[in-house]
């Protein structure tokens, strides 16, 4: 199993995977859906890997969130291949990926019109 702690350094904040001093750079974006935007982002992940840069943080949303589908689709209803194919794109270009997805909390559209109130 990995263990990864930020230290702190006489310099700067860092990254320990393993025991191992690494940097806490990370390729940071929303992917697209689009295919020309997902080339593009593709190209910039082989880029970091190539740099030996294996840290990756990308947006998901519970609702529609920026030519994503919805990750939550109503009350007890979830659809995981959201995650899926986010995960399988960055892991296809750099199978030694290391990924923290970052969620947008906002409440998807459906919630919104069943809790008016909730707003």
């Amino acid at each position: 199993m990995m263990r990864a702690e930020v230290i702190r350094t006489n310099a700067f904040p860092a990254l320990r995977v393993n025991g191992e001093l690494q940097t806490a750079l990370a390729f940071y974006t929303v992917p697209d859906s689009t295919p020309e935007a997902r080339r593009a982002t593709a190209r910039r992940i082989a880029e970091f890997r190539d740099a030996g840069i294996h840290n990756y943080t990308f947006g998901l949303g519970l609702d529609a969130f920026m030519g994503q589908k919805a990750f939550w689709t109503g009350p007890g209803q979830y659809d995981g291949s959201v995650l899926d194919d986010l995960l399988g794109f960055v892991l296809s270009v750099d199978p030694a990926a290391r990924i923290l997805p970052r969620v947008a909390m906002d409440a998807p559209t459906w919630w919104k019109e069943s809790h008016p109130d909730e707003v």
